[in-house]
């Protein structure tokens, strides 16, 4: 036998006894991980992760077409806080780090993950302090908790299918998404989500993001969210900002809206702010419309402040809308023109709109949202029904000769043009 054939012959059997021994590892593998000894130990590590406790009821290994670990019926709980279930969950290691004795993700699915989050709103200092505990939460906990991930998860993706989040406060629930399909990529300096679900207020949203991680800044963008109800296109970016790192953080939100339906993103926005003065003094005086751009930005120490009226800036334009104007009750239909709202005030400009039967013309407008003597002052050019200005009128001056005098006019008709001008404050 030649030295040839010899190389051959112990190659042949290298190779025989590998496939043999992949074999017996399929045909044992089953057996030999669901032990009880190393579920035990595999569950009381999971459990010590997170702080809760982690049961799983079955493991599985495959190794066609490649490696694969998946755990079978897994459920999880956090005191107080969290609870859920998996119908399974699949990892697969990268092969080349195999060889060098390193076990290192390259993806993870999730599949049928039911997950629900307990909020306690019995904290004291829930209402003073829940904002900024909420900016300290993500500076202090999410920033080194993703730079972690970010340095160990490089290259790794995330599949979830079909999972549902649910949200109780004080053991009802309070928000819910479902039928969430989503992937995760891991990058050295940032993390890509995309996702697509229903949630308890918008049907259909379809989000596509990113969560970057430099030195001195932890942003949190939205490069596009569509929802069919409220029909809204949306983009933009939070950013937690900290140059000096013995001064607060500062904050700042960009967000871009596009063809967006007033009247029902106003009913979403209302149930999601709940008390939040902002959003309820501005869903009282517009209330229907479309705007094909608009563009909100905030900025502040904390997340508190970017709710603040002061802080925030609203630029858009309105056309077929509904606006009413408090205090003076001009409820104005089929609006039209160009809207900003700057440290509490509502402006309008080039504005356009009926009341009834009369018609406002190339008119502005000057509303502010807060106080009880709010800077105000409305001028337009008026086509006006005259049986309609009276009331008005009535409501707006209370000089009592005037009062007087006007109260001796009966059935005025008959139409009029000339400017409005009312002001200028509240």
């Amino acid at each position: 036998m030649t030295r040839f054939k010899k190389i051959l012959l112990w190659i042949g059997a290298f190779l025989i006894f590998c496939v043999a021994l992949v074999f017996i590892l399929v045909l044992f593998s089953d057996h030999l991980i669901n032990q009880k000894p190393i579920l035990e130990k595999i569950q009381a590590e999971a459990s010590s992760a997170i702080h809760g406790k982690v049961s799983i009821q079955r493991l599985q290994v495959s190794f066609f077409p490649r490696p694969q670990l998946v755990v079978q019926q897994c459920r999880f709980f956090i005191p107080d806080t969290t609870d859920g279930t998996l119908a399974s969950l699949s990892i697969s290691p990268k092969i080349l780090p195999i060889f060098r004795g390193k076990f290192q993700f390259s993806e993870i699915y999730l599949n049928t993950p039911e997950i629900e989050i307990h909020l306690s709103r019995n904290s004291k200092s829930h209402n003073s302090h829940h904002q900024s505990f909420a900016l300290k939460t993500i500076e202090k906990k999410v920033g080194p908790v993703l730079a972690a991930v970010l340095s160990k998860a490089t290259g790794l993706h995330v599949r979830i299918y079909n999972a549902r989040l649910t949200i109780f406060k004080e053991q009802k629930s309070a928000f819910w998404l479902q039928d969430i399909n989503a992937g995760i990529d891991f990058f050295p300096d940032h993390a890509n989500l995309n996702m697509r679900c229903d949630t308890s207020l918008c049907k259909d949203i379809a989000l596509k993001g990113a969560v970057v991680l430099s030195k001195d800044k932890l942003s949190f963008s939205v490069a596009d969210l569509k929802l069919n109800h409220p029909r809204l296109a949306l983009s933009g970016k939070l950013d937690i900002d900290r140059t000096l790192p013995s001064m607060p953080p500062s904050v700042h939100l960009e967000l871009t809206g596009k063809n967006v339906d007033i009247e029902s993103t106003r009913k979403t926005a209302l149930d999601l702010a709940g008390d939040m003065p902002v959003v309820a003094d501005i869903s009282k005086i517009i209330k229907s419309g479309e705007v094909p751009l608009i563009q909100l930005t905030s900025h502040g120490k904390s997340m508190e402040e970017l709710g603040k009226l002061e802080n925030i800036i609203i630029k858009g334009r309105i056309a077929n809308g509904g606006i009413f104007v408090p205090k003076v009750d001009l409820d104005l239909t089929d609006v039209a023109g160009n809207v900003m709202i700057s440290k509490g005030i509502l402006y309008g400009n080039d504005l356009k709109a009926h009341m009834k039967t009369s018609q406002f013309d190339d008119g502005t407008l000057k509303l502010g949202l807060e106080g009880k003597d709010a800077p105000f002052h409305l001028d337009v050019k008026l086509s006006a029904d005259l049986s309609q200005l009276p009331p008005v009128l009535k409501r707006v001056v209370h000089n009592e000769v005037y009062i007087k005098e006007i109260s001796l006019f009966d059935h005025v008709k008959g139409r009029a043009t000339g400017r409005l001008i009312l002001g200028e404050s509240i």
